[in-house]
């Protein structure tokens, strides 16, 4: 099936749009991981991941109320402009610290927003998309359009890296907030050009029908799919923690001066991005057009499993953050384009709030909880260093066995659904 002139403009639309936000969340990641790690070190860095999810919780909430009261579209444009807000208002209380030092709290604050903010907005265009493309379009499109994304996350990457030693790490935190009014403009114009997504029709054999006035978790004891993709996303999240916390680490170790260490974090970035984009742009659509989706899904953790051994097996900042780019390079690309597919069959609450507890919520609670259990052995002493590798390699396998679940559940799902998919299309 060819894709639509309205499905490319709306694809367009949003990739330009995200890669904006992208931009502005290569400098506040940096900025705000450095600005931590400065005022209460790396060790400190677990027991933040596990009070996140509450952060990510109010958001999510907040974000369902939006959703009820507004609609999709005026709800992405409120969520946009209002992260930009509060990021400027905590750059505001972070330059205060020097006559109040108890504000210094607004730096776990900004961690833990900047998390809550990206993973929100990113996420509705997810949305977006999957209420707009066709199938056969997505496995065209999705890949180019991580790719765009991805080139906007390089350009901030690239704008930190050559402007923080002169400007300073927290003046990064503007170039956030700035890039958030762009982004709301273009994605606006997305909405305008192919419509807010309406409901699929209402039918007793619907297993999502009916819209939520909250986040829809009744849909999940009702979809078992749905409950897969959640395993599925919890076990990538285990790895990245410790994938993550492992690199921040070593990085901290490594070099613990504040600006070099942004400025490095800034050029490791680009570099992941530039291979994330090489991906999307020419891997990921040929392989979704030539691979079936089941067997991408099954491959990804095989992938990680064995990156993350090498990476444990022999220890440095290079291994780490090479383990650390591999889970990138392939998690927002390939894996990403593949799973977006399987929520387009389904209901519109299932796209716009099932979605967002899944690859919002359950991302960062995942997260949370990994850190929570590392940070309680770390307080009992144990070196926690340690448990990292076996964590990854367990977390990997979890991975295998959730996607193989996903992957036996999608065919039917998507079968018993496709008369529903197609009436839906014709109403987009």
């Amino acid at each position: 099936m060819a894709i639509s002139r309205r499905e490319l403009w709306a694809a367009a639309y949003i990739s330009l749009s995200a890669g904006f936000v992208l931009a502005g969340y290569s400098a506040i990641r940096n900025a705000s991981s450095t600005l931590f790690k400065e005022t209460y070190g790396a060790a400190k860095l677990p027991l933040l991941m596990a009070v996140m999810p509450l952060g990510v919780l109010a958001v999510l909430y907040v974000y369902a109320l939006l959703l009820s009261a507004l609609g999709p579209r005026r709800t992405l444009w409120v969520t946009t402009l209002g992260s930009g807000a509060i990021i400027a208002a905590l750059y505001g209380v972070i330059r205060l610290e020097a006559l109040y030092p108890s504000m210094r709290l607004a730096r776990a604050a900004l961690r833990i927003f900047s998390e809550a903010y990206i993973a929100l907005l990113i996420e509705q265009y997810w949305s977006f998309l999957n209420s707009t493309l066709a199938t056969s379009s997505a496995k065209k499109l999705n890949g180019p359009i991580m790719g765009v994304a991805s080139l906007g996350a390089v350009a901030g990457a690239r704008a930190v890296e050559v402007s923080v030693l002169q400007f300073g790490t927290v003046n990064m935190l503007l170039l956030a907030a700035a890039t958030l009014l762009p982004a709301a403009i273009l994605s606006d114009l997305a909405y305008r050009m192919a419509g807010e997504p309406r409901e699929l029709p209402e039918s007793a054999d619907h297993p999502n029908k009916g819209r939520s006035p909250t986040l829809a978790l009744n849909l999940f004891a009702k979809n078992p799919l749905l409950i897969a993709i959640l395993a599925m996303v919890l076990a990538t999240q285990v790895l990245v923690t410790v994938l993550d916390l492992n690199y921040q680490t070593i990085l901290q170790e490594a070099i613990p001066q504040r600006d070099p260490q942004t400025k490095w974090a800034a050029q490791f970035e680009q570099v992941m991005n530039l291979l994330a984009a090489f991906m999307q742009f020419i891997a990921a659509p040929l392989l979704l057009r030539f691979l079936p989706i089941a067997a991408i899904l099954i491959a990804m953790p095989l992938i990680q499993m064995i990156a993350a051994g090498i990476s444990f097996a022999h220890p440095s900042l290079r291994s780490a953050a090479g383990a650390y780019v591999i889970f990138k390079m392939f998690d927002y690309s390939l894996f990403k384009a593949a799973k977006e597919t399987l929520y387009i069959p389904l209901s519109y609450d299932a796209r716009y709030r099932a979605k967002e507890v899944i690859d919002v919520l359950g991302y960062r609670a995942a997260k949370g909880v990994t850190a929570a259990v590392l940070a309680v052995f770390e307080r009992l002493g144990a070196v926690v260093v340690r448990a990292y590798g076996p964590v990854a390699i367990v977390a990997a396998a979890a991975w295998g066995v959730a996607a193989m679940i996903v992957a036996r559940r999608a065919a039917p799902a998507s079968e018993s659904l496709a008369v529903l998919s197609d009436s839906a299309e014709a109403l987009r």
